[in-house]
């Protein structure tokens, strides 16, 4: 299990033990949270800012390796990162766009044009 998932077992751990009486309904709601997190393949950061940006109304643009323009994105993004951030946030963009490349090399016929 990966960090990012013991994390926020964890989270759902302390607040049922801070819960004073808590329902085998809302338990099970818990579990099922964990489980949906755990199945998405968001990090536990790609869903804190998800969740905030949600909360605060805050627009956010998602694109997949599906699209095939998402790399030449990437790329560009990384080059102005390498200009204006730090060095963590461009050794995880370097990251996601390895990720994104390894998926696109492995369902070339699923990688479409955006409509």
């Amino acid at each position: 299990m990966n960090r990012d998932m013991d994390q926020k077992i964890n989270e759902v751990v302390k607040k049922v033990l801070k819960t004073p009486l808590i329902s085998g309904t809302d338990l099970y709601k818990m579990i099922e949270e964990v489980v949906a997190y755990q199945a998405s393949g968001l990090t536990l950061k790609d869903k804190q800012i998800i969740d905030d940006a949600r909360e605060k109304k805050i627009p956010v643009f998602i694109f997949t390796a599906k699209d095939s323009l998402s790399v030449r994105i990437l790329y560009f993004y990384r080059s102005l990162c390498r200009k204006f951030c730090n060095t963590a946030h461009i050794e995880g963009v370097d990251n996601r766009l390895k990720e994104f490349i390894a998926w696109q090399d492995e369902h070339r016929e699923d990688v479409k044009e955006p409509d």
